[in-house]
């Protein structure tokens, strides 16, 4: 397997490249270059073109659209059907608390009128008040 440089010879090891000439081209390097390359282009000319890509099915131009299409409605679907699956949240202590002192009807319902008398009455916090009148 032994292919022709059109660069001219390589050596094995890079040790064994001289550095002082290391970014020289070989002699009449540019006067064969042109012709080198108009060779390559016409020789290529002789290999095989690549077939004309043949019109495609609907069904195979429009498969990944689907299975985008599928996977945003797999997604909304999940999203659903979380809130369904998780166990709800259980009631801490303190909503035990006040849920049975509400039940045995040591804590009773205020009206906001009758939380504002309140105020009026037992508060001397100005800022308070004028927050809570406005």
């Amino acid at each position: 397997m032994s292919e022709k440089n059109p660069t001219g010879p390589t050596p094995k090891k890079l040790r064994d490249m001289d550095p002082a000439n290391c970014f020289r081209m070989p002699d009449g390097y540019f006067d064969e270059l042109k012709s080198k390359v108009f060779d390559r282009i016409h020789s290529d000319e002789n290999r095989d073109v690549l077939p004309i890509q043949e019109k495609r099915p609907l069904h195979v131009v429009l498969r990944p659209y689907l299975y985008l299409a599928a996977m945003f409605v797999g997604m909304a679907l999940l999203f659903k059907a979380l809130p369904l699956i998780t166990p709800p949240e259980a009631p801490t202590i303190e909503d035990a608390r006040v849920q049975a002192l509400t039940d045995e009807g040591l804590i009773r319902q205020v009206s906001e009128e009758e939380f504002k008398q309140y105020l009026l009455e037992e508060t001397q916090d100005e800022y308070l008040l004028a927050t809570v009148f406005e």
